[in-house]
């Protein structure tokens, strides 16, 4: 069953049923999203701080147009 004849099923429902599908759906997506970007702001977070004898690219940025 490929996904186009599933859309033409869903057409041939009532339009109840499809807005419940569409609901859910919707909840699913932002379920994933929202894991996908939990997942990477808890992954980043476990990363170590920068040393203080790194520069930051500001000061990088400066010290090029310093003479």
């Amino acid at each position: 069953m490929s996904i186009l004849d599933w859309l033409d099923k869903t057409r041939q429902k009532s339009e109840s049923v499809r807005r419940r599908i569409s609901l859910l759906l919707t909840f699913f997506i932002m379920l994933v999203i929202a894991a996908v970007w939990l997942s990477l702001v808890l992954f980043s977070s476990s990363e170590q701080p920068a040393s203080a004898e790194q520069k930051s690219p500001f000061s990088i940025f400066v010290d090029m147009f310093d003479f």
